[in-house]
């Protein structure tokens, strides 16, 4: 009677602590899930705005973009090349896409290569400060074209699984 009894104690605690450990192993999973698509958006903003800190001003070829593309000239290692991103709203993707300058001709508009997914988002638009000089003020903008010259900070914003995140990026080049 004595072993019987002790056996169902020993059983209750085992299934208590498998019980814990199984929760745990579950939560843990899911933790590890969630951070890395909040990691992914984090990274993917940091990897714009490093870009964004390389940019160059080449006026023939200069800054352009709307709420949903923007496409700017940056150095990658020793070239120079056209980073452009797009968002398609209906495949719900940034899409990257790099030309090198010396494949951008003045004849051709679009001069970019097919974008590659980037990052998967739900929402996602771009802002543009421009800063009057002569007036000393500043306005964000939903457009920018190159006649425009150089924007002075570009803001991201980015809404997925029902959390938004920003990113502002001050350009260094910008007067």
């Amino acid at each position: 009677m004595e072993v019987i009894l002790a056996i169902t104690i020993f059983s209750f605690i085992a299934v208590g602590i498998s019980t814990s450990f199984f929760s745990g192993i579950k939560l843990w999973g899911r933790a590890i899930s969630t951070d890395s698509w909040r990691n992914d958006i984090l990274l993917g903003f940091e990897s714009i705005a490093a870009a964004l800190r390389q940019t160059v001003d080449i006026p023939d070829i200069g800054y352009s973009g709307d709420e949903k593309s923007i496409s700017f000239l940056t150095i990658s290692g020793n070239n120079i090349i056209r980073e452009s991103y797009s968002f398609d709203a209906q495949k719900k993707a940034l899409t990257k896409s790099k030309t090198k300058l010396k494949d951008i001709s003045e004849n051709d508009k679009g001069g970019q290569a097919a974008g590659i997914p980037f990052l998967s988002l739900d929402e996602f638009s771009i802002r543009y400060l421009y800063r009057d000089h002569l007036k000393n003020t500043s306005q964000w903008r939903d457009e920018w074209k190159k006649e425009d010259g150089i924007f002075a900070a570009v803001q991201f914003t980015a809404k997925t699984h029902n959390e938004e995140f920003n990113k502002t990026v001050f350009i260094p080049i910008a007067e």
